[in-house]
């Protein structure tokens, strides 16, 4: 039978904690039940990839501002879809979510 390689979803949580220093490598090697050097290589591995988090291009307020148009045209159009079919039944809606209905 093929041997799979395990996949461990706590890498950046184990790699965190060994850089708190709160516990030995051996203590947090037996508790999540890995070796010592798969600790080390990610925590390694996350500190020289942590600057990454720093140098991403953050996006501009003109950016920013236009995606949110989008949106908010995006909810117009969808809540038109909505309306339309309340209007051609005759249903008319008022401010306190009561409705009626209107003779045609």
């Amino acid at each position: 039978m093929k041997q799979t390689r395990k996949k461990y979803d706590a890498k950046f949580k184990v790699a965190i904690e060994d850089i708190q220093e709160r516990s030995t490598l051996n203590e947090l090697a037996s508790k999540h039940e890995l070796s010592q050097l798969m600790i080390s290589r990610w925590k390694n591995e996350f500190i020289e990839n942590s600057a990454v988090a720093f140098d991403a291009p953050r996006p501009t307020y003109e950016a920013l501002e236009k995606q949110k148009d989008r949106y908010l045209g995006k909810i117009g159009d969808l809540e038109m879809q909505l309306d339309l079919p309340s209007v051609s039944i005759g249903v008319a809606w008022h401010n306190q979510n009561k409705f009626c209905f209107c003779a045609r």
